[in-house]
């Protein structure tokens, strides 16, 4: 079963995979700067990066 959701919080997601901020920023292919936007909400995921998002997720829980 998914253990998180595109509503979650982009933060929560990154700890849920055990990732630090670089790592994540690095495989989704963003600047470690716009994903700690992300997470204090300074930014929002819209359009094609939360499409992109939610692709990286369910490749990801298609992994575990």
């Amino acid at each position: 079963s998914e253990f998180v959701h595109l509503e979650t919080p982009v933060k929560v997601i990154r700890q849920q995979l055990g990732l630090s901020q670089q790592e994540f920023a690095n495989l989704f292919g963003v600047s470690q700067r716009t994903l700690a936007n992300w997470e204090r909400g300074q930014k929002h995921l819209i359009g094609p990066a939360r499409a992109l998002l939610k692709r990286f997720l369910r490749n990801c829980l298609n992994r575990r």
